[in-house]
């Protein structure tokens, strides 16, 4: 039998990746140490316009397992607000009392997530310049670069 020579741990050698090489380098980091690692962001405004879609196409999906199976068996209030919060971000700032009613769920599931979201700090209250009884919810940039990196690692292949 042959043996067998492994190389020169010290030993320097040039090599060539590709594009989808370094992505897949880039997932296999992150899924090593996640707080090592900066989730990537999207690189143009194509990628970004996909993620949006993407978002939009999971919450609607949601929307409709919840109207045929019923609320009962997918109550994911912390996922909901976060989905909406992503969605809307570029629209009209959401409150806290729209993000609650808009998620669906009773007042105080909803309160209690958006607790635990803000305890992660993937979102954060603002006060509201006029009203002291209202505040402004938004994805933290932690949060919005945890959701884009999810929508990033389900993206479809023949987007």
């Amino acid at each position: 039998m042959a043996e067998k020579t492994l190389p020169d741990p010290e030993e320097k050698r040039t090599v060539s990746l590709s594009e989808q090489d370094v992505d897949v380098l880039r997932r296999v980091l992150r899924s090593i140490d996640r707080g090592a690692v900066k989730p990537a962001q999207p690189s143009s405004p194509e990628d970004c316009e996909y993620l949006l879609r993407r978002a939009e196409q999971i919450y609607q999906s949601r929307r409709t397992r919840e109207r045929l199976f019923g609320r009962a068996m997918f109550g994911e209030a912390a996922w909901e607000m976060l989905l909406l919060l992503y969605i809307t971000e570029r629209g009209p700032r959401q409150t806290v009392t729209r993000l609650v009613e808009a998620s669906g769920f009773s007042k105080s599931t909803a309160l209690r997530w958006l607790e635990y979201l803000e305890e992660r700090r993937w979102v954060r209250r603002e006060p509201h310049a006029t009203d002291k009884r209202a505040a402004f919810v938004a994805l933290s940039d932690q949060g919005r670069e945890l959701i884009e990196l999810y929508l990033s690692e389900t993206f479809d292949a023949s987007r």
